[in-house]
C-alpha cells in the first residue's frame, strides 16, 4: 500500500472472502434497480413529448411503468439494508450496554430472517405460477407481470441475506465481546 508523503498508512481489516459475495451481489442489483429507473425515466419522457407533440402517447407506458417501478424497488433492498438506508429505530439500542444491545439484534433479526425466508418462498411460488401462466397485465399493451414477481423474489432474498448479515454480526459481537455494532456489511467480522 502507498501512502502520501507525511501520511499515516490506512488500517486494514481483514474480513472473510464470503462477505465480498454479498456485496458484489448488492452491488449487481443496487444497479439492476438503476438501470431500471433510467428506462422508467426514458419511457416517461418519451410518453410527454408524443403526447405534447403528436397528441399521442407511448403505448403502454403507465403499464410497463407500473411492472418497471416494482423492479425498481425490490431490486434496491438488498443494497438499501446494507449501507443502512432503510428506517432504523436505534431508541432503545443507543442506550443500553453493549452487550444487552447485541442480544436485542439477535432478538429483532432472528424473526425478521426468519420471515423474510417464508416471504422469499412464497413469492417464490407466486412468481413460478406468474411465469408458467405467462400472467400478464391488462391495459393498451398485455405487459407480463412475471419479470416483476421475478424481482420481488430476488429483491427478498437479497434483503433476507442483508439481514442475515446483521444477525450473524450481533451473534459474533456476542461471542467475542464486541460492542454492538451492526451498521452495515463492513461490521460483519
Amino acid at each position: 500500500m502507498t501512502t502520501h508523503q507525511g501520511a499515516e498508512p490506512e488500517a486494514t481489516t481483514k474480513r472473510p472472502k464470503w462477505v465480498s459475495v454479498p456485496t458484489s451481489i448488492s452491488a449487481a442489483l443496487a444497479i439492476a434497480s438503476g438501470v431500471a429507473i433510467v428506462a422508467l425515466m426514458l419511457i416517461t419522457v418519451i410518453d410527454v413529448l408524443l403526447r405534447k407533440f403528436f397528441s399521442s402517447g407511448f403505448p403502454g407506458a403507465i403499464e410497463i411503468n407500473e411492472v418497471a417501478l416494482v423492479v425498481v424497488v425490490f431490486l434496491a433492498m438488498m443494497s438499501a439494508e446494507m449501507t443502512n438506508v432503510h428506517v432504523r429505530t436505534p431508541i432503545l439500542t443507543e442506550r443500553v450496554k453493549p452487550t444487552v444491545a447485541n442480544w436485542l439484534h439477535v432478538v429483532g433479526l432472528l424473526p425478521a430472517v426468519v420471515f423474510l425466508t417464508w416471504v422469499t418462498i412464497r413469492t417464490g411460488q407466486e412468481a413460478l405460477k406468474s411465469l408458467a401462466s405467462g400472467e400478464f397485465r391488462f391495459g393498451i399493451v398485455n405487459v407480463p407481470l412475471w419479470p416483476a414477481k421475478v424481482a420481488v423474489v430476488i429483491g427478498m432474498a437479497g434483503l433476507t441475506i442483508a439481514v442475515a448479515i446483521k444477525l450473524a454480526t450481533a451473534l459474533r459481537n456476542i461471542v467475542k465481546g464486541r460492542a454492538a455494532e451492526i451498521s452495515g456489511h463492513e461490521s460483519v467480522f
